[in-house]
């Protein structure tokens, strides 16, 4: 048994429920601020546009306005911790929706 965790090596954690961030913002070339509604699943493609600096992409976001989250925005997700023999340090722990 894991002193940190209280599970046997190999064995599946807690369950948690998360979710992406449906909101980000960004400092256009104009030097003014923004915050746009990213839809669910969006979150890579909207960064890669403020990375990338591409501001009529990001123009086509809505404004984001306190939009919260559905119940089908949240994804289910366990942690699998690893036997790492290093004491109390988790070391490899990967997650499975």
């Amino acid at each position: 048994m894991d002193d940190v965790t209280g599970l046997s090596p190999g064995l599946w954690g807690p369950t948690e429920f998360v979710v992406q961030p449906n909101c980000i913002g960004y400092r256009d070339q104009m030097g003014s601020e923004r915050e746009i509604f990213v839809p669910q699943g969006a979150l890579e493609a909207a960064w890669g546009y403020v990375e990338n600096k591409d501001w009529d992409e990001l123009a086509k976001y809505d404004t984001c306005v306190n939009q919260g989250y559905s119940d089908q925005d949240y994804v289910q997700v366990s942690v699998q911790f690893e036997d790492t023999s290093s004491g109390s340090e988790i070391e490899n722990a990967k997650l499975e929706t």
